[in-house]
């Protein structure tokens, strides 16, 4: 993959270099991360080797071994996290993965603003758990939830349904947005407590895999995970209101010629404004080009292949999805 160059700034565990890695996966951007430290502490790789996306599409993730060291994987998104729904599908028996790995599903700024979906014995192949729940810090009452997870096959699905009030987190056998049926279900589990972190916190959305406490696998066997995709918040976003007095935005689409959107807010705002395809991929960012009256906006669109989108409208404070339908010329 192509290198990209990065501003200096401060995220995660350090500075990121200069140059990092990135990849292209389930319509995003992600940076690859490389060097030593936590968790663990523990080096980490962003070759090829450790980190790619096979002809599928599916992340893979690796602890692999290399000249005498162990090296753990971790990829974190360009963009920051909305609210609304964080679901990712695993082709990988990850309830029996070796006692000293962790794999992990996670939205974070920094230690103590982070929701986490964790698998890992924690180095203790006897744990009764081998998957928890957890807003950060940890150590709070309330903020874990443990549990054992037992597989019926490598294909299972997971989820961080992340709200202003509340975090819901759910576990599913196979690959199913929702379980088909109750025995479907693994686990599921809602925080209400009060470490939830705000979206405007600027956490980003993370995936890793690495060794606990930095000792390597008990059989001394490499570590692979892999994701096949997962879906964004734009498929479900919840609206954040903070008076209940509030006008809801009032929003037109007209077929054209040209075809365009015609929003209306309760009062102008700085806007941001995108055209989501239903796999989560942003296919165009709207400019207002005429704007008639004070909240009101006027947006072309440029013609789109036939289905369904989602127009994505972000405020200062609040942030709206309808979904458009695209009709063949």
């Amino acid at each position: 993959m192509k290198a990209k160059s990065l501003p200096i700034f401060f995220l995660l565990f350090g500075l990121l270099p200069l140059k990092a890695r990135t990849i292209h996966f389930a319509g995003r951007t992600w940076f690859v991360r490389s060097g030593y430290g936590g968790p663990g502490p523990n080096y980490w790789s962003d070759s090829p080797q450790s980190v790619w996306v096979d002809s599928s599409g599916a992340l893979h993730l690796k602890i692999r071994y290399e000249n005498g060291t162990w090296y753990c994987s971790e990829v974190f998104t360009e963009a920051y996290a909305d609210y609304g729904m964080h679901r990712f599908y695993a082709n990988t028996r990850i309830d029996s993965l070796d006692p000293n790995a962790v794999f992990a599903f996670f939205l974070y700024a920094n230690d103590t603003t982070e929701i986490d979906i964790e698998f890992s014995r924690w180095g203790d192949p006897n744990s009764w758990f081998n998957a928890q729940y957890v807003v950060q810090p940890w150590y709070m009452p309330g903020n874990i939830e443990r549990f054992p997870m037992q597989l019926n096959g490598p294909y299972s699905t997971h989820s961080i349904h992340w709200l202003p009030d509340s975090v819901v987190f759910k576990s599913i056998h196979g690959h199913y947005p929702e379980p088909p049926s109750p025995g479907y279900l693994i686990r599921q589990w809602t925080y209400r407590g009060m470490d939830n972190p705000s979206a405007a916190e600027s956490l980003r959305l993370h995936i890793n895999l690495w060794l606990y406490q930095g000792n390597p696998p008990s059989d001394g066997a490499e570590v692979e995970v892999i994701v096949q995709t997962l879906d964004t918040p734009s498929e479900v976003v919840e609206r954040f209101n903070h008076s209940l007095e509030e006008t809801e935005p009032q929003i037109r689409y007209v077929l054209g010629p040209p075809p365009r959107v015609i929003l209306q807010l309760p009062a102008e705002e700085p806007l941001i404004i995108r055209l989501i395809d239903p796999m989560g991929r942003i296919r165009e960012i709207l400019r207002d080009q005429e704007r008639k009256n004070r909240g009101i906006y006027i947006l072309p669109l440029r013609q789109k292949p036939a289905g369904i989108y989602f127009l994505q409208v972000r405020t200062p404070v609040r942030l709206y999805t309808q979904k458009l339908l695209f009709f063949s010329n």
